[in-house]
């Protein structure tokens, strides 16, 4: 007979890391000018009125069926095309040229409405902010990037002593965890049984490898195995599955259309959890930016979106995506639970006068060990860092309870987070803690026979699901006494018996022994927890 009980919260241990390089972090969009005339640009977002995608399709969702979704999604998909077809033949005119491919380079359906567009001077871009089907034009913003002791201080090598359901140890597998970065080192032997696939957005090709060690460091953490140290530098959730997305180059820069056609990609792949250790502190760091709306539009297509807070210490600002409203934004602490003085600290302004309170959690960030381009180990600081020891926490929790949304996986973390005593605009609800994210529910089997005989001897015995003794007291009124079940002890009784329920913290589902003069229903066993 089996019946399900809560019987203690689990660590989870989450890595986070932005890279420090001496008095750098994590990765942050470049300090550029706010002037749209500004020479350093020359490409350009160019968003449309009607809404992406994924908002169209989560307003209708829940009232039709999947197959007249599918085809009102394509309908609508259709609409946007023609209306992206119908600008560029617009904007062609007014460059006096007919090739489109000359100057339109990238289009978003999905978590943007968007072109991008080049070479291009500001008074064509002034042009093309008039049309009346254009939303707003934003310069497509450069960025570049922002890293042994961390995973038992979140508790997450705790966690991997624990099994789902179905048997299976919990480290995050079947969880697809996308580092979207400088690409990833997938011939590291931490990584590349890890590793599934990606692309290459920088160098428009599928081979993603790493030409500058930020995105391996950051993959480390999050679900590295550990096998190039003997099993000492393991990752957060080591058996996770890898996606990594290059938009970074070598140099450490890249660009928001990058990001962006990557957020894409992750919808099309069925990616879990994002972990973004870069950013925009500039122009960009507000949440109603276009980077900031295309990361919480991936949020609303069910994907955990986890993102750096930047390195801009007590000044801050918070980087975007990481402000971004429905985005789990992750600030720096070192080992012993000190605020990094490089972790960027909000809060994030609204534009109504109000603000929000970020970031909404912390993680080891200082000195962190990880995979580097040479298949061995390095140790960088920052908040790039925290970010991927959070994405490993995440798929941990994802992994335990698969149904969770991404609201409910970033309110799990920030509900159980160590409160570190200071203001949340520095720490957030505090540093993430793996051990109380994750219940599990244990299955509790209590072994009996079905039927029983009057005056027949049986045993009742209460075992988990590995048969191993369950730690609880086991309460139960017979004929004649009053017997207690201990860890999992088995004992005998004479039928028929009576049972008696008692108040208590937890009851078991209702169940049915057959006697041979009757049958006895409504049958409760209590559980208490020790």
């Amino acid at each position: 007979m089996i019946f399900y009980k809560r019987i203690f919260p689990l660590l989870i241990v989450i890595f986070l890391f932005s890279t420090v390089f001496n008095t750098s972090a994590g990765i942050s969009i470049t300090k550029l000018s706010f002037n749209v005339d500004s020479s350093d640009f020359n490409s350009y977002i160019i968003q449309f009125h009607e809404e992406p995608t994924v908002k169209y399709k989560n307003r209708f969702v829940s009232k039709i069926s999947e197959f007249f979704l599918s085809e009102k999604l394509q309908n609508y998909k259709n609409k946007l095309l023609s209306i992206h077809e119908k600008a560029k033949e617009e904007i062609s005119k007014l460059l006096g040229f007919n090739d489109n491919n000359r100057f339109f380079f990238s289009e978003f359906f999905d978590l943007l409405n968007a072109i991008c567009i080049k070479n291009v001077n500001i008074d064509v871009i002034n042009k093309i902010k008039n049309l009346s089907y254009v939303k707003d034009v934003i310069p497509n913003y450069k960025v570049h990037i922002t890293i042994d002791k961390s995973v038992p201080l979140i508790g997450a090598d705790d966690i991997w002593t624990y099994h789902t359901k179905d048997g299976k140890s919990l480290t995050g597998d079947g969880i697809k965890i996308a580092i979207i970065d400088t690409g990833v080192n997938y011939n590291h032997p931490d990584l590349k049984d890890n590793y599934i696939g990606g692309f290459d957005f920088v160098n428009n090709d599928d081979d993603p490898m790493d030409d500058h060690g930020h995105g391996s460091h950051c993959a480390g953490i999050a679900l590295g195995s550990g096998k190039s140290s003997g099993y000492e530098n393991v990752g957060v959730a080591p058996m996770a599955s890898l996606y990594a997305y290059k938009v970074i180059s070598s140099n450490g820069t890249g660009n928001v259309s990058l990001l962006i056609s990557a957020f894409e990609m992750a919808i099309n792949d069925g990616i879990d959890i994002i972990s973004l250790s870069l950013g925009n502190d500039n122009k960009l760091a507000n949440p109603d930016s276009i980077l900031s709306e295309a990361a919480d539009n991936a949020v609303d297509a069910g994907i955990v979106v986890i993102a750096a807070a930047g390195n801009n210490g007590e000044v801050g600002p918070i980087n975007s995506p990481g402000c971004a409203r429905k985005v789990i934004c992750v600030g720096a602490t070192d080992i012993y639970d000190n605020i990094a003085a490089f972790s960027s600290r909000g809060p994030v302004n609204l534009s109504d006068g109000n603000y929000l309170i970020k970031p909404d959690v912390v993680a080891p960030g200082v000195s962190i060990k990880s995979c580097d381009l040479y298949n061995g180990y390095s140790i960088f600081s920052g908040t790039s860092m925290s970010t991927p020891h959070v994405a490993g926490a995440a798929a941990l929790i994802l992994q335990n309870n698969p149904g969770l949304t991404p609201e409910e996986v970033k309110t799990i973390l920030k509900e159980n987070a160590v409160d570190l005593g200071l203001d949340k605009n520095i720490s957030g609800n505090g540093r993430i803690n793996i051990t109380a994210s994750i219940k599990i529910e244990d299955e509790v089997i209590i072994k009996s026979p079905y039927q029983v005989l009057e005056g027949n001897i049986f045993k009742i015995s209460v075992k988990d699901n590995n048969n191993n003794p369950i730690k609880v007291n086991f309460f139960m009124w017979t004929y004649s006494h009053f017997p207690r079940f201990k860890y999992g002890d088995t004992v005998e009784f004479k039928a028929p018996i009576l049972f008696r329920s008692y108040k208590s913290e937890i009851k078991s589902k209702i169940f049915i022994f057959n006697f041979k003069k009757q049958i006895f229903k409504n049958l409760e066993i209590t559980i208490i927890n020790k």
